[in-house]
């Protein structure tokens, strides 16, 4: 069975310790903060914590949430032969949010 755990705090909370945990059991890693980065490094070379939060919070404004996700699993060639672990979705615990991460892992 495809097993899809979503791991969600405050800065410090010990989110990416949980992930590599799973990660040392066979999980594959997914991080929303990887994808921010990517996009932002694309953009432009330097950049501050502040911007990269700023730009996270446009791209879930822009896209909406089902963009985003569907954006993160896009990026990574998610399939349901593994098992994956998200980290860094402390902007995606809304209940809107978190009701098309679970939509898109149900429906894909």
């Amino acid at each position: 069975m495809w097993k899809f755990i979503g791991v969600s705090g405050p800065i410090g909370a010990g989110k990416t310790t949980l992930c590599t945990i799973l990660i040392e059991r066979g999980y594959k890693y997914l991080s929303f903060g990887k994808l921010v980065g990517d996009i932002v490094k694309k953009e432009r070379t330097i950049y501050s914590r502040r911007e990269l939060q700023d730009r996270g919070e446009e791209l879930i404004r822009d896209l909406g949430y089902p963009g985003i996700v569907n954006l993160l699993f896009e990026k990574n060639k998610v399939d349901k032969a593994s098992n994956h672990v998200v980290d860094g979705i402390r902007h995606l615990v809304s209940p809107c949010a978190s009701y098309h991460l679970v939509q898109f892992v149900s429906c894909s």
